[in-house]
């Protein structure tokens, strides 16, 4: 007969002694309320057991001592350790019903006396354990918390508990209030200890702070606070990982240069504020660049960026310098308003460079214009892009001389070169001070920005010290020092926490003055259909005429000395007459000529005794200008003297 396996299971079968002990387990888990009202009888009958044994064993009175005194050993640890009640009651209770039992017998009366005090001394016991276990398991006492912080106030604890104890520039440091940024994160100050706490020294600590929020290096800006306290900082967090993220695009932006101001924004910082990049201001002229970051940073993509925003500008023309070989920026190889391609053909076109802005800082030195008060005036300190006092045309805005925008790519190719590259480096160490007076902006591209990479301390300070510097993520953690940037741009991730390139996130140091916050450039979507399309701007023709000029002579076998920048130039009654208000603005007090030509710093040039008098006389006749003896003071517009006087 065979057995199928649903007849087995029918079968009954004999639980194993396993499944027995199991069993008798659950069962007593069950009932363990229960159980435990038993304990006052177990005790007692073990104690009842023990007097018997000391009673028919007729121990010796050594042995019976030696019980004696562990029993008082026990009951004293008992105490010391719980406490007197209830278990140290309890132990030492039951020693002395011992004791009793072993002096006058555990029989008869004395074993019912004891049983009797032994029952009524754990009623308390058995009320205690009914009590607890009807209404459940009895908590034990906590101690009183804090109440819960605000929504507000959770960064403040979370800086106290993570941050501060944990890094020695954030010592003795706390937060103040948070100020919530809807659908970024907080913002909040950081308050150190004056004489010890320093604004750089919370800066480094940022990957510390990003740790205790458990988010990415760039997720945390720490900056100087808006007064300036060198004391603290400015702490914000970006909670949200995709703000940084997003990419954006140049046509859908709607970004330009504004004319009037040199402007662009050119990408957005962690916290959702616009990034700006200055191509000239109206009191500097012309600004200087550096860009740097390996191989996939995005440092050229933002080249790019930057000469598509200059090819929709007026007052910009782009010249492309790219010692690569053309390599850098494909889609502008000869698109642009002049290129070179090329280590040779990029040197060639720096010494014309060179010539053609010395040749525009004589024509700057001498121009003829006149002030907003009808004043004569001659030459100008720098060039104002578009400025119609300067080559421009009557009625046709932006049409004076142009600002050249020259982009040196891969720059370091050029200054290592074997052959030219020494010559180099002595055109543009000077080039990158005297071409901002004339309208030359370098705006220079590398893959480090240390001395290993632009080989010249002068040069390397002169482009850092005028203008803007984009660090994308590099290969050294020290140059950053170098070039005045708060934030270590080697600490930059290669990728976000969704596998994302990290292309175009950096630090940035320009107008916006936040070197220490983590920024993301704008991309053009089509770049050739914006390098393909009109530019907005031409080479003005007092420039190009300056262009002839040194080709001239290079085509007769002459090479053309670079023209002195700043150079010589005439100086009219109406410098003169420019120069004495401005001191006398900025006076305090009556001024004798000497007094004024000493203020003047070197402005008045060689104006003769007279020629200061008769400007004097000049003012007199057409601002409020009071006269004490040989002395003058500039009156305020209600006639009266200025505080101070």
């Amino acid at each position: 007969m065979t057995i199928t396996a649903d007849q087995d299971t029918e079968r009954p079968t004999k639980p194993h002694g396993k499944e027995l002990r199991r069993a008798a387990r659950k069962t007593a888990f069950r009932h363990r309320h229960s159980l435990i009202m038993l304990a006052p009888i177990v005790w007692l009958s073990g104690l009842q057991f023990a007097g018997w044994l000391f009673e028919v064993t007729a121990m010796s009175l050594l042995l019976r001592l030696g019980f004696v005194i562990v029993g008082v050993a026990a009951a004293v640890i008992a105490i010391a350790r719980r406490g007197v009640a209830p278990f140290g009651v309890g132990i030492t209770l039951s020693f002395l019903w011992l004791l009793a039992a072993h002096i006058w017998g555990p029989y008869g009366g004395t074993a019912l006396v004891l049983w009797s005090v032994g029952l009524v001394m754990s009623i308390p016991f058995w009320r205690r354990h009914r009590a607890r276990y009807r209404r459940g398991p009895v908590a034990e006492p906590q101690p009183e918390l804090p109440a819960t912080p605000a929504a507000d106030q959770a960064p403040v604890q979370l800086w106290a508990e993570r941050a501060a104890p944990n890094n020695p520039h954030l010592a003795g440091t706390h937060l103040a209030t948070p100020e919530p940024l809807p659908g970024i994160g907080f913002t909040a100050e950081i308050v150190g200890v004056p004489g010890k706490t320093q604004t750089d020294n919370l800066i480094k600590a940022t990957g510390t702070i990003a740790s205790a929020w458990e988010v990415s290096l760039p997720q945390v800006i720490v900056e100087p606070t808006r007064d300036g306290n060198n004391s603290r900082g400015r702490l914000t967090v970006i909670e949200r990982a995709d703000q940084l993220q997003q990419t954006r695009f140049l046509e859908e932006d709607g970004a330009r240069i504004d004319p009037e101001t040199g402007i662009a924004r050119i990408g957005f910082f962690g916290d959702g504020q616009p990034a700006h990049w200055a191509f000239y201001t109206r009191k500097r002229g012309a600004q200087m660049g550096c860009n740097c970051g390996t191989t996939g940073s995005g440092k050229s993509e933002f080249g790019s960026t930057k000469m598509a925003l200059a090819r929709g500008c007026e007052t910009i023309a782009t010249i492309l310098l790219d010692s690569q070989g053309g390599n850098s920026q494909p889609d502008w190889n000869d698109r642009t308003n002049l290129t070179a391609l090329g280590v040779d053909k990029v040197f060639a076109t720096t010494l014309a460079l060179d010539y053609v802005m010395g040749r525009r800082s004589e024509f700057l030195a001498t121009v003829s214009w006149a002030d907003e008060h009808g004043r004569e005036r001659r030459g100008k300190k720098f060039l104002f892009p578009g400025d119609p006092d300067v080559g421009g045309r009557p009625g046709v805005p932006c049409s004076g001389m142009k600002l050249l925008y020259c982009v040196f790519e891969e720059l370091p190719l050029l200054l290592k070169s074997p052959t030219v590259g020494k010559q180099a480096i002595d055109v543009l160490g000077p080039a990158a001070k005297t071409w901002r007076k004339p309208g030359g902006a370098i705006d220079i591209y590398a893959q480090n920005i240390g001395l290993a990479e632009l080989k010249e301390d002068v040069f390397r300070a002169n482009i850092f010290g005028g203008g803007s510097i984009a660090a994308f993520r590099t290969g050294s953690s020290v140059d950053h020092h170098m070039a005045g940037l708060s934030a270590d741009p080697s600490k930059l991730p290669e990728y976000f926490p969704d596998g994302q390139e990290t292309v175009g996130l950096g630090y940035l140091k320009g107008v916006d003055r936040r070197s220490a916050a983590s920024w993301r450039s704008m991309i053009a979507k089509d770049t050739y259909g914006i390098a393909t399309s009109p530019a907005a701007c031409q080479i003005d023709d007092i420039t190009l005429g300056f262009f002839d000029e040194y080709f001239h002579h290079l085509a007769r076998g002459r090479q053309p000395i670079p023209a002195t920048n700043g150079g010589e130039r005439e100086q009219t009654g109406g410098d003169v007459e420019a120069a004495i208000e401005s001191v006398l603005e900025r006076a305090t007090r009556f001024l004798d000529v000497a007094d004024i030509v000493a203020a003047a710093g070197g402005q008045l040039g060689d104006a003769s005794l007279s020629e200061i008098k008769a400007a004097l006389a000049r003012l007199a006749t057409r601002l409020p200008v009071a006269r004490d003896g040989d002395t003058w003071a500039l009156l305020t517009p209600e006639g009266t003297l200025r505080p101070g006087r």
